[in-house]
């Protein structure tokens, strides 16, 4: 996705929002040949929500594998939590917080795992490390 388009200060027009929905699509094509097929489903599938409201494809909870849906509230949670020029990244657990009253939406089992991981300071190791640059690159988002 274009970076002007990720980091617009306020809403996006319609042909952005075209760009925008379509990135998972996107992703899937790049990743298709280089990774698994498993690897560009996911990555296709990300945007899904379990009541059938995601994107691309309008997958409900039944046809959302488990990498997908942890995929999902992975991708969800780095947008609440990363600062933009728009907007604020939101505080670890307030992102969980907003999580766990969206069950519709993730798989209340992965946010509970995220929840935990949060709660003994996993999490907030991992972004400690990301953001001095001391990730591996099979760890880095």
């Amino acid at each position: 996705m274009p970076v002007e388009v990720l980091n617009k200060p306020g809403f996006l027009d319609d042909e952005e929002l075209v760009i925008m929905r379509r990135h998972p699509v996107d992703s899937a094509k790049l990743l298709t040949g280089r990774f698994t097929d498993d690897v560009a489903r996911i990555a296709r599938g990300h945007h899904e929500r379990l009541d059938g409201s995601g994107y691309p494809d309008g997958l409900t909870a039944e046809q959302i594998d488990l990498p997908t849906r942890i995929l999902a509230v992975a991708d969800a949670f780095d947008a609440m939590t990363t600062d933009r020029p728009y907007k604020k990244g939101m505080a670890v657990a307030a992102a969980v917080g907003e999580l766990c009253k969206l069950p519709h939406f993730y798989d209340e089992r992965v946010i509970e795992v995220l929840s935990a991981l949060c709660e003994d300071g996993t999490i907030e190791e991992i972004m400690r490390l990301d953001r001095e640059g001391k990730l591996t690159g099979s760890l880095h988002v």
